[in-house]
């Protein structure tokens, strides 16, 4: 199932890679370098999926997840950071359905993405994560 994903991330190799790996696989993507730009995505659009990285400027994608959430209730998400059992359940505890460890394994996002695209295409009207793995990756 081809989902419509917004990707925020600010390291310009990442989130070209992202980009590329996830347009590959069939999705369509808009990628944005920063918070305030993610903020601004979110208010003009609304995605299938939010996928953002932890490490956002002064704000982060906890931040980002929770404004998100709350302009699109039950938008579904992935991060991404650095490996932390704590930082992967206040992710989870905020709504996200997979928190993946950078770098990140392209690989394995791609799989996580199917995976919560069948889950939307089971769900039909939305998608309900609530029983999604967290995927802890590196």
């Amino acid at each position: 199932m081809s989902l419509d994903i917004l990707i925020v991330d600010e390291n310009p190799l990442a989130l070209t890679a992202l980009i590329a790996a996830l347009t590959a696989a069939g999705h369509s993507t808009t990628g944005v370098p920063s918070f305030r730009e993610g903020i601004r995505a979110l208010t003009t659009t609304v995605p299938a999926l939010l996928i953002c990285s932890v490490r956002l400027g002064p704000f982060n994608g906890l931040h980002l997840l929770m404004r998100g959430r709350a302009e699109h209730a039950g938008l579904p998400a992935i991060l991404m950071g650095p490996p932390s059992d704590v930082v992967a359940l206040e992710a989870r505890a905020l709504g996200a359905a997979v928190y993946l460890t950078q770098p990140i394994d392209l690989e394995a996002l791609t799989a996580a993405v199917a995976e919560l695209g069948e889950a939307s295409g089971d769900a039909g009207s939305g998608l309900d994560v609530g029983d999604l793995p967290i995927v802890l990756e590196g």
